[in-house]
């Protein structure tokens, strides 16, 4: 006598693992869409009469997510249409991608050479698609994320088995110092 928004939901949540297969090019355009949460206001014997659902978007360029945001709403819009319901779409993005600056690379690549030997450091690995805070500083002064590493076989952050490596601090202070050093005998 109405309409599941669990039924319509599901179908959103599927059209939007369809984003990047169907909408970005792979090659000049990676990108990452997750539904992480879904939530009602139903019970085990009630369907609910509202639902929503939340995730994540990264990608490496602002104009691909300016793609993936467009065709979000696309998609939320047309399945709601489709099963005549009622929706409201917000898009909000928390992070934007993290662009290490040439420079300011090499200078980190170099000192971390120095302290851990060269062939420990990779300076040029593949791009992640990380969400952090820094990205913000990045867009306003040219810098650089590093990854001191965690340590051989542990837990990756925001993993829920994640464990500090107390024994990395000092390889990180020696880092640190090198950096320091290396550029202000420039």
């Amino acid at each position: 006598m109405g309409t599941d928004p669990i039924v319509v939901g599901a179908q959103v949540i599927l059209a939007l693992q369809q984003i990047v297969s169907r909408n970005l090019s792979a090659i000049d355009e990676p990108a990452v869409v997750s539904v992480t949460e879904v939530t009602t206001n139903g019970t085990v014997n009630v369907i609910p009469s509202s639902m929503k659902i939340k995730g994540d978007t990264r990608s490496f360029t602002d104009a691909a997510l300016q793609k993936i945001e467009k065709a979000m709403e696309r998609i939320v819009a047309g399945q709601c249409a489709a099963a005549g319901v009622k929706y409201q779409y917000e898009f909000r993005n928390t992070f934007i991608s993290t662009i290490n600056a040439e420079g300011p690379a090499q200078n980190a690549v170099r000192a971390a050479a120095a302290v851990a030997g060269a062939e420990n450091v990779n300076g040029n690995c593949q791009p992640f698609t990380i969400s952090e805070d820094f990205a913000f500083l990045l867009r306003e002064k040219p810098g650089c994320y590093i990854l001191i590493g965690n340590g051989e076989g542990r837990p990756a952050l925001h993993n829920p088995h994640y464990d500090f490596n107390d024994a990395i601090l000092e390889q990180g202070i020696r880092y640190w110092k090198t950096l320091v050093e290396q550029q202000l005998s420039v």
